[in-house]
């Protein structure tokens, strides 16, 4: 019940249950997708021009599918590269964001671009951020800027869930 006031409170309404995951952690990743298939919701797939896009300016990407793995050499730039893209996928209804900040050149900026693309409120954005001490402070300046996160993705996609099912039955 915290889970879904905490995602109704810091996310946007929506329609539909197609979710995108991008993450920088292959093994988050791959929980992500097993959360939305367990939770019985959609994975979005990426139009092409999404993909022919995406393939040209992240070369090094391990996966340009679902999730969007920008493996252990993300940068805040591919994160803003891929949300930008999903967002504006119509395939995409809902985005869920895995950013592990312990890897090297993940910067502490990713907080800025994270707020920056989810107050144009085009979709809902949930991130799952898991860590230590550090971790803890980023993830507490992500909710005051108004996202919804998350320790681990079962979580995330639960609240996922949730607010689906209240936006369909309204």
């Amino acid at each position: 019940m915290f889970s879904f006031a905490k995602a109704f409170e810091k996310t946007v309404s929506f329609k539909g249950e197609k979710v995108h995951v991008i993450t920088n952690g292959g093994g988050y990743g791959i929980l992500s997708i097993d959360a939305i298939i367990k939770n019985n919701l959609k994975l979005a797939q990426l139009n092409n021009k999404t993909i022919a896009f995406l393939k040209k300016q992240l070369h090094n990407l391990a996966s340009i599918s679902n999730p969007i793995d920008l493996a252990a050499n993300a940068t805040t730039q591919n994160y803003k590269t891929a949300i930008e893209s999903c967002l504006n996928d119509e395939n995409v209804d809902i985005l869920l964001l895995n950013v592990l900040y312990q890897l090297p050149l993940l910067e502490v900026d990713i907080i800025d671009v994270i707020t920056e693309l989810n107050d144009l409120k085009k979709k809902p954005i949930f991130v799952v951020a898991t860590g230590g001490e550090f971790t803890d402070n980023l993830r507490k300046l992500l909710e005051e800027n108004n996202l919804a996160v998350f320790t681990f993705p079962d979580e995330a996609v639960k609240a996922i869930k949730s607010l689906v099912d209240y936006y369909s039955k309204k």
